[in-house]
């Protein structure tokens, strides 16, 4: 039976390499392989006894310029079957390769292969420098209100050298109360230094293989009173700086921070690395909407403050872009704090799920998602959700595949095969592996990620909850260039054992797009101290808006929801001035306020 199920397995997963995939059914029958070895004397040659890379993805490209992909095992070897004959650039991408890892001169090789012909091509990489280089990825199974779930760490040393013990702090989300950690592959001891963070003490972690990350899991209570509009915003730091191989950058490293006062938001900017050539550009997103966008100039050790008016009932966004080319272990692509009014993260709506957070650095992952009630048996969670109905992510984004799974079938599942033709819009080199409920052992053909779990365990439902669910995340980031309007769709499959069950994930897609964030305000901001007031907020019939000190010519922009303009009013030389209700429909409305042509103001009313 166990045979019988095997072929059926195999049989699946060479049909969706043959169909999912997009390949067609040409003659496939020359093979390449080989391995990727730690060059540990850069003498470029093979010597004996030298260390295979594990779990390195390898790229075939054809002369038509196809791409093939495969992963190493743990001991370096690869293998491409299948190919069609024709002329292949074999490569590898080594996780921060530029920084720890050097390339043997002539170390990608160009192969053309006949029909039924074996080829053989080595990879030597040798050690550019001898440090550890610890990579932290959350992630968590489904969060049920008045249920215990799965919060999970993944710790990956891709560096060139082994982690001594060290440490990192998880703060977890208000809504969330730690109790207990799971067995893990590795002992971890856990301290709590707060309500809500845990202070994480480590032994050593070997590097080298890439895509195999420790495994850390926690249980977290989840609180009865989350909704599916809250936000739940867990957050996890490497606290050794020792571990950190800072490579030489002379250009900016933006820091962002905010402070709350009851009347207004101050978002400030920092440069803490050197001198800035470059315009830095920043955005403060109000929910949904772009309340403002400029630029700044930092020098080394310089910040600004931008300040906004505090609507008391909004979620904020600040991010800025730091300069093109950053190093991931000096800094993201982009830096970015969010809070609501003065809540901080308590009150956050799950709309920030929308926007991406800084993945990119490996010291630092942040991890967003909602309660979700009722949930089915089989999901696909993105990261981010993307902008809107549509789903919008920017050119070059990175998407994070979280795929949920739960028993209920009656019986005890043994073994689960996650199998994923992922887009052929994502950039399979790119491909990272996160944290999981399980031990997980990956193939990668081409662009389909085979995970399979053995000796899963996982109990039936009804019987025991907690043992039932579970989870498995990996992302990539999108090819560049692709055009706007792509659409970058994913549907995933899961097999269990028991009965050779097989379930079709609900599809999960994204919309590559530019400047798709709807704009409240064209004005740039100009600080002042005029404080404007609003009342009453809601309103039925009319609302005034009124500024203190001199009169002025008082201007109002007002938009719905979609950023269409539908009303203007003005008052010239006065301290206030009215919007009367009129034909407007019942709903939300975001404003400009404008005194002498000068941007005081925007915000939210609502219109009973």
């Amino acid at each position: 039976m166990n045979t019988y199920k095997s072929l059926l397995k195999i049989l699946f997963f060479t049909s969706c390499y043959l169909f999912g995939g997009g390949y067609s059914l040409q003659a496939q029958t020359a093979m390449i392989m080989g391995r990727v070895l730690d060059d540990s004397n850069a003498s470029c040659s093979i010597d004996a006894n030298e260390m295979g890379l594990g779990q390195v993805i390898i790229t075939a490209r054809s002369s038509q310029n196809l791409l093939y992909h495969t992963l190493t095992d743990s001991n370096g070897f690869y293998t491409f079957q299948l190919l069609p004959p024709d002329t292949y650039a074999i490569s590898a991408k080594l996780a921060y390769d530029t920084t720890y890892w050097s390339a043997c001169p002539n170390a990608f090789p160009t192969i053309t292969i006949q029909n039924g012909q074996v080829d053989t091509a080595h990879l030597l990489f040798f050690r550019a420098a001898n440090a550890p280089l610890i990579r932290a990825e959350l992630s968590s199974s489904r969060f049920e209100p008045c249920k215990t779930a799965l919060l999970g760490l993944a710790m990956q040393n891709v560096g060139t050298d082994t982690a001594s013990p060290y440490t990192a702090t998880l703060i977890l989300d208000p809504k969330l109360s730690y109790s207990g950690t799971v067995v893990s592959s590795s002992q971890v001891s856990v301290s709590n230094t707060s309500a809500d963070t845990l202070l994480l003490n480590f032994g050593n972690l070997q590097g080298f293989e890439l895509q195999k990350p420790t495994l850390y899991n926690f249980w977290v209570n989840v609180s009865c009173d989350a909704s599916p509009n809250d936000l739940f915003y867990n957050r996890v730091f490497i606290d050794n700086d020792s571990l950190v191989r800072r490579p030489v950058w002379n250009d900016a490293i933006i820091k962002t921070s905010h402070q709350c006062d009851m009347d207004s938001i101050r978002f400030e900017l920092k440069n803490i690395g050197n001198t800035n050539q470059n315009p830095i550009e920043y955005y403060i997103v109000e929910d949904n909407v772009m309340l403002r966008q400029g630029t700044v100039n930092l020098q080394n050790n310089q910040s600004t403050t931008i300040t906004i008016p505090n609507s008391m009932v909004n979620s904020y966004r600040f991010e800025a872009k730091n300069p093109f080319g950053i190093p991931a272990v000096l800094g993201d692509s982009f830096t970015y704090v969010m809070g609501e009014s003065c809540d901080t993260v308590n009150r956050l709506s799950d709309i920030m799920t929308w926007y991406p957070t800084n993945d990119a650095s490996p010291f630092i992952d942040y991890h967003a998602t909602s309660p979700i009630v009722n949930s089915p048996d089989f999901y696909i969670e993105t990261s981010p959700k993307g902008y809107d109905s549509l789903h919008f992510v920017n050119q070059g984004s990175w998407i994070e595949y979280t795929v949920h799974f739960r028993n209920t079938q009656g019986n005890t599942v043994t073994d689960i095969d996650l199998i994923d033709t992922l887009p052929q819009e994502l950039d399979m080199s790119t491909l990272e592996i996160g944290a999981s409920s399980h031990d997980v052992q990956l193939n990668v053909h081409n662009n389909i990620l085979n995970a399979h779990i053995y000796n899963a365990n996982l109990q039936d439902s009804s019987a025991n909850y907690l043992q039932s669910i579970g989870f498995i995340s990996y992302r990539a980031r999108l090819k560049d260039n692709l055009p706007n309007g792509t659409t970058v769709q994913n549907r995933a499959h899961i097999l269990y054992d028991i009965n050779f069950a097989y379930y079709h994930l609900p599809e999960v897609f994204h919309t590559v797009g530019h400047n798709f964030i709807r704009v409240l305000s064209v004005f740039r901001n100009a600080l002042t101290n005029q404080k404007v007031v609003v009342y009453p907020n809601p309103f039925k019939s009319q609302t005034t808006f009124e500024i203190a000190n001199k009169a002025a010519d008082l201007r109002l922009y007002l938009f719905n929801g979609l950023g269409q303009m539908v009303k203007t009013v003005e008052a010239k030389g006065s301290h206030q001035l009215t919007l009367y209700r009129d034909q407007l429909s019942a709903g939300v409305y975001y404003y400009q306020f404008v005194a002498d042509d000068v941007f005081l103001d925007a915000g939210k009313i609502v219109a009973e």
